[in-house]
């Protein structure tokens, strides 16, 4: 698949609560690939910031759309992906990572659930599940500048995670 250009109004910033809610399920011994920053903007960078300030090890190569370094659809690194990918590609990048045999925590709109091509790739997978937070996120808009919060899960795939899981 070639390099997907990212929509001017599909970059939302994960703050930090986000994976602080969820640290106990993302795996401790692995290290983690966040591919959705780009060097265009140092905000993008903020969700790897609040990984590692949790302790985790976190591998970050920004993408660069003028030379196409560090294209998620073109590189593969660490041992698993936690991030919040672009809405709009949400297909395609579940369809990478499953090429990838790549373990992942994504967040993704609940309305994911719905579609066919995931209950394609995921209804009868044992080592699929579901993290549901306290709240709807609250994410940062780069185009605005304001919050827009969204109906999103935490959809985990060879991370340990299987079934419905609640964040208390």
């Amino acid at each position: 698949m070639s390099t997907i250009k990212l929509l001017v109004n599909d970059e939302y910033y994960t703050p930090g609560y986000v994976w602080q809610d969820i640290q106990k399920f993302i795996p401790r011994n692995k290290t983690i690939w966040e591919p959705f920053n780009t060097v265009l903007d140092k905000n993008s960078m903020k969700s790897s910031k609040h990984l590692k300030m949790l302790g985790f090890d976190v591998i970050v190569k920004p993408y660069d759309p003028i030379t196409k370094k560090n294209d998620f659809f073109t590189t593969n690194h660490g041992d698993i992906v936690c991030s919040n990918p672009p809405f709009a590609f949400k297909r395609e990048v579940l369809i990478r990572l499953k090429e990838l045999e790549k373990p992942f925590i994504l967040i993704l709109p609940h309305s994911t659930m719905n579609t066919q091509y995931f209950r394609d790739m995921f209804l009868k997978d044992k080592d699929f599940g579901i993290i549901i937070p306290k709240k709807r996120i609250d994410f940062l808009n780069k185009k605005t500048e304001s919050s827009s919060c969204f109906d999103c899960l935490y959809y985990c795939w060879r991370v340990g995670v299987r079934g419905i899981n609640w964040v208390s």
